[in-house]
């Protein structure tokens, strides 16, 4: 089943997510012995991982964003967590760019994540307007339809 098959998944992803964080580390770890804290390639090395988040932040919400396109709906994800998060992480995002004067590979990351909340939010938004709507339509139509027959039968005659 997709089920299976997804949490199968996940468990590779996990461990090489797991795997991966130590290689990070311990590069970061071998450049700060050798180079120090405040070198060029302390600081290019920052960068590559601000960017290097930048990317991951984005391929994070895919899934989602996917989900929800097919399932036309937010399924078990949370509305209140997506109002929450997204004008916080807006907000935390304009902080760290105009507040603190970071680098872009900073607070970049920040912003991306708070722009695809606003714009999971949005799509939930909208499949829940057109869902009502279509739900209002329909009970329009069949109380038409219930009227129509209605009507028929009132005027139905079995002689004619």
């Amino acid at each position: 089943t997709s089920i299976t098959k997804e949490w199968h998944i996940t468990k590779i992803l996990s461990v090489l997510l797991v795997v991966f964080s130590m290689i990070l580390y311990l590069i970061f770890l071998f450049l700060y012995l050798i180079t120090g804290s405040t070198s060029h390639e302390i600081l290019s090395y920052g960068k590559l991982l601000g960017t290097f988040s930048t990317i991951v932040t984005v391929c994070q919400y895919i899934p989602q964003f996917i989900t929800t396109c097919k399932l036309k709906d937010n399924g078990s994800f949370s509305l209140v967590t997506l109002c929450i998060q997204a004008p916080g992480g807006t907000l935390n995002a304009i902080f760290m760019m105009i507040g603190n004067n970071e680098n872009w590979t900073t607070w970049l990351s920040t912003f991306t994540a708070a722009v695809q909340q606003w714009l999971l939010l949005g799509l939930i938004i909208f499949y829940k307007i057109k869902r009502r709507r279509n739900k209002k339509n329909y009970m329009e139509i069949n109380t038409a339809k219930m009227s129509n027959s209605v009507t028929v039968s009132e005027n139905y005659d079995p002689v004619d």
